[in-house]
């Protein structure tokens, strides 16, 4: 496996569009047919000597791997082996960030647990207003809007003033690590 054959290559946007599916796939799993269809469609593409389109794209992936998901390359062409061997680190990293993402919305939905369970009302809000969290307790408060209101995602006070005040002095680092309590 040193790299194409003397074949025409495989268009680049083709490609291109394939390594963006598996990425995309490695979260939403309807996304395999078109996937494999592409890589047969890759497959397929490139000068009359290429290989023709796969019959069962599905079944051929499949075999690909064996026992403890090691590549089996015993039945598969040289431009399987070489899309394989061009393709699996793409797919070994879709994989990865699909499971930082699953931890990462694990974690925050832990957090928001943790947060509704807090009898006062709490917002984590970045430098610009946009609220990320809101708890439960929070939400009444703001649709009240008395002081507190959401205003397209972003908490927003009234006067207006003083959260933007506290914000800035929070993003300049002069109000120190300590929770800001309006």
């Amino acid at each position: 496996m040193t790299g194409f054959t003397s074949h025409a290559p495989a268009s680049p946007t083709l490609l291109s569009e394939l390594i963006g599916l598996i990425y995309e796939a490695a979260s939403d799993l309807s996304l395999w047919p078109q996937l494999l269809e592409s890589m047969s469609e890759y497959l397929s593409s490139g000068d009359g000597n290429a290989v023709a389109a796969l019959s069962d794209p599905a079944n051929i992936v499949a075999g690909w791997f064996q026992g403890e998901g090691a590549p089996s390359l015993a039945a598969v062409s040289e431009q399987e082996q070489t899309l394989l061997a061009c393709l699996a680190p793409h797919f070994v990293r879709a994989h990865d960030i699909h499971l930082q993402l699953n931890e990462a919305y694990d974690e925050r939905n832990l957090l928001e647990g943790v947060m509704d369970r807090l009898p006062l009302g709490i917002a984590i809000i970045d430098g610009h207003g946009n609220a990320i969290s809101v708890n439960r307790t929070l939400l009444p408060l703001l649709r009240d809007g008395h002081l507190l209101r959401m205003e397209a995602g972003r908490l927003v006070s009234r006067p207006k003033e003083v959260l933007r005040e506290v914000l800035s002095r929070v993003v300049a680092g002069t109000h120190g690590d300590e929770p800001v309590r309006l």
